[in-house]
């Protein structure tokens, strides 16, 4: 038997570069409560399962699910944690919503990279342990190397490269909680130090 699946809540705490003034558990609380609100929900009478989305080692703390209960809500119900990207565990609910055993699933994901101390070598894990990592490359400039190819490939220049990042920094102004609104045009991005 399929069941539609549909999202009824979004919360989220707003999009910044550091937050000294709050922990991820505020940050978690904060955004869980907008989302129950916008759902009409009370996560402990109605919610059947919580997924949140985090990383062992971006968090400094193994099994970092047991730190979730608290600020979701979901005291005495299953949490599972997905080590990934939000996407995945959003299709994590969907899964266990599709097998008429969960009506409502919450998802929580959420970043504070700005904790971590050596993010460059956190980053590093992601390169293919066995081609890329031996070389210590820093993972940025890694990524510069992955767009210089790109641009190779497609011929794209840095010009549109520039309205890119111009377009996106002007979007943002409009969004009073991204993290890197300005006012820039693709002249002042190609001026700009790399």
């Amino acid at each position: 038997m399929i069941r539609e699946v549909a999202i009824v809540g979004v919360g989220w705490s707003g999009f910044r570069s550091i937050t000294p003034d709050l922990s991820y558990k505020e940050l978690m609380y904060e955004a869980a409560v907008k989302a129950y609100e916008e759902a009409g929900i009370d996560p402990r009478r109605d919610v059947d399962s919580f997924v949140t989305v985090a990383e062992d080692y971006n968090e400094g703390t193994s099994i970092f699910d047991e730190y979730v209960p608290d600020q979701l809500g979901a005291l005495h119900r299953p949490v599972q944690t997905i080590a990934g990207e939000g996407i995945h565990g959003l299709a994590a609910a969907v899964m266990q919503i599709l097998t008429g055993q969960f009506d409502i699933v919450v998802v929580e994901g959420h970043s504070k990279a700005s904790n971590i101390l050596t993010l460059p070598y956190i980053l590093a894990f992601a390169f293919d342990p066995v081609f890329n990592r031996p070389l210590a490359a820093h993972p940025y400039y890694v990524a510069g190397m992955e767009m210089r190819r790109y641009m190779a490939e497609t011929g794209t220049t840095h010009r549109e490269c520039a309205c890119v990042a111009a377009k996106n920094r002007n979007n943002a102004l409009l969004n009073p909680l991204a993290g890197y609104g300005a006012a820039v045009s693709a002249d002042d991005v190609l001026a700009s130090e790399p």
